[in-house]
């Protein structure tokens, strides 16, 4: 993933940009492989703390010790999960656990008896994220071992439309009036298991709620590219020369601080209108206000004085 985070190699500015678009992956053998996560927290940067799976009767359940995020208060209070002196406690008492990087590449080997793998979990979007992220960081390519995810959140939203809850455990005790060990990241993979056989769920319609593992990289990125250019332009909103709203804008187009500047010192009078209007897809690339684009203009005229 890209983390070139210095203003200074700023040179050119790049075309519009827009945020990735999951595409379902198109029929094929693939083994769907019921999948779980519990993490240090619900942060863009937590890390893992359990990886549970199943493939019918074959189960991992791994506990994992995180790379250098405390786990939270709250993650604990959820999982029953902590660490003290290097060792893991469940509920308490103490499990067997691993590093990250053995962990992780546990479950690689594992999932690879398996062939081509789809990595079935309920909001996938979140867990797709964390363990696509924990991997990159420790250096093992996702793509190469995983090809894509299935979110049976918005699955079981299709199937079964104006429920109160689409909590998993909820509809386990109501569609299969079964109750199990929740937060639990075996007990919630096999639980999965459970539900979408008992319920008899096609592969068609799982894949119609499926994204690719280049996705989770794209989407990634993007994520990371935003984040870096919002806390460039922060002075902007700190300032009151733009609102959040419009600085969202701006970041999500692919616009660094830096980009803007270099805009305006190229053409002062035109630079940032042309820059914020550009037009794409027919629609301007930021904005064509002429208030918020003056506003950009005069605060750089400003920061001369």
């Amino acid at each position: 993933m890209n983390n070139n985070n210095d203003p200074n190699s700023i040179k050119e500015i790049p075309p519009p940009l827009s945020k990735p678009v999951p595409t379902p992956i198109t029929e094929g053998r693939y083994t769907f492989v019921h999948f779980d996560l519990e993490t240090t927290g619900l942060g863009d940067d937590c890390e893992i703390t359990q990886i549970g799976a199943s493939v019918n009767d074959d189960v991992f359940c791994q506990y994992v010790l995180p790379l250098t995020q405390p786990i939270s208060a709250s993650a604990t209070a959820v999982s029953g999960i902590a660490t003290q002196n290097g060792c893991m406690y469940k509920n308490g008492h103490v499990v067997p656990c691993m590093k990250t990087p053995d962990a992780v590449k546990n479950f690689m080997d594992w999932l690879q008896r398996f062939g081509k793998v789809l990595l079935v979990a309920h909001n996938a979007k979140f867990d797709s994220s964390v363990l696509v992220r924990v991997m990159s960081c420790i250096g093992i390519s996702a793509s190469e071992h995983i090809s894509g995810f299935v979110d049976t959140l918005p699955l079981f939203r299709e199937l079964y439309p104006g429920r109160k809850s689409y909590k998993q455990v909820d509809l386990l005790k109501d569609l299969c009036t079964t109750h199990y060990d929740a937060h639990d990241a075996k007990s919630d993979a096999l639980a999965l298991q459970t539900l979408l056989l008992s319920l008899s769920v096609s592969s068609h319609t799982m894949l119609k709620h499926s994204f690719s593992t280049d996705f989770v990289v794209d989407n990634l990125n993007f994520s990371m590219m935003k984040k870096r250019n919002m806390l460039s332009l922060q002075n902007l909103i700190d300032n009151k020369i733009l609102s959040k709203f419009t600085v969202n804008k701006i970041a999500e187009t692919g616009l660094h601080f830096q980009h803007l500047l270099l805009a305006y010192q190229r053409d002062q009078e035109n630079g940032v209108r042309s820059l914020l209007s550009e037009k794409t897809g027919g629609k301007p690339r930021v904005t064509g206000n002429s208030k918020i684009i003056l506003s950009v203009q005069n605060h750089f005229i400003n920061m001369k004085t």
